[in-house]
């Protein structure tokens, strides 16, 4: 029969020590909160961490066992009680303290879900948007996600709205905070630390970088992953139509984050024509 680990993750193991990455840890099944509300995790996300219940039947939760060692459940804290600002894109969820610490949240959609799916210029920019104001959220709390990458950014639809009121839809969240840092130096003079191990490999093999560059490469690279070899299809028109939207929308992206030196930087970047080419080959 398998049997369980004490100490986080949760892993279920078998008689002969194995991990049962199929498991449900009993601990988890018997946690007063879940039983509480009747919540019954049936699905492994992530082994030892991540739990969903049954897709099929309304409402559809994830459960988060939080690691008491790290930060997370702090940063989460911090987050919820801010979760009205319009540009907080922490999923709408619950830190729940009876017992181990979890987090419980609904399941929504992975990034290329938002907008139907829909690959054109106008939905790359709300993308690049609101990529960028989240970040820019989290790092004037002095907030450093250091993994984010699409694994780590979900997406609202209407179906997640009727469900779930809290819920917007084509709004993109960012999860996953167990790696995350708070810092009391914020951007442009925090110093450079040593990187922890992320989803996205680090340019050149550096090993060190500043936390809040660091989040700023990260989520470039997520939306450059997130649409490469997707906007294609139109080719010389639809490059433009981009680079169009691009220009159209500097003035807005400029006051919403002039106090941000890092965002204003990247908008001189691609409102300059000798760097569009450079700027659309990342993203297409």
């Amino acid at each position: 029969m398998a049997s369980e680990e004490a100490d986080y993750p949760w892993y279920v193991r078998e008689a002969d020590g194995s991990i049962d990455f199929c498991g449900i840890p009993d601990r988890l099944l018997r946690h007063p909160e879940l039983q509480r509300r009747g919540i019954v995790p049936t699905d492994v996300l992530k082994p030892g961490t991540v739990y969903r219940t049954l897709p099929m039947i309304e409402p559809v939760y994830v459960v988060k066992i939080l690691n008491p060692s790290m930060e997370e459940l702090a940063i989460y804290q911090r987050l919820l009680r801010e979760l009205k600002r319009s540009n907080n894109h922490t999923v709408p969820c619950e830190v729940t303290l009876n017992g181990h610490p979890l987090l419980i949240m609904p399941s929504f959609d992975r990034l290329g879900s938002i907008h139907g799916g829909k690959q054109t210029a106008p939905a790359l920019i709300d993308i690049i948007f609101q990529l960028v104001e989240g970040l820019e959220f989290l790092h004037s709390l002095r907030i450093v996600h250091m993994d984010m990458c699409p694994d780590n950014v979900i997406a609202a639809n209407h179906h997640h709205t009727t469900v779930n009121p809290s819920a917007v839809e084509d709004r993109l969240y960012i999860i996953d905070f167990d790696s995350s840092r708070q810092f009391t130096l914020g951007p442009g003079v925090q110093r450079a630390i040593t990187l922890p191990e992320t989803q996205i490999e680090p340019p050149n093999g550096l090993t060190h970088f500043d936390p809040y560059s660091w989040d700023v490469y990260c989520t470039g690279r997520t939306h450059a992953t997130k649409n490469k070899g997707k906007l294609v299809q139109n080719g010389q028109a639809l490059r433009e139509t981009v680079t169009s939207c691009v220009v159209t929308t500097q003035h807005g992206l400029r006051a919403r984050f002039s106090s941000n030196r890092q965002v204003l930087e990247w908008l001189d970047r691609i409102a300059m024509p000798s760097l569009r080419p450079e700027f659309l080959d990342g993203l297409l």
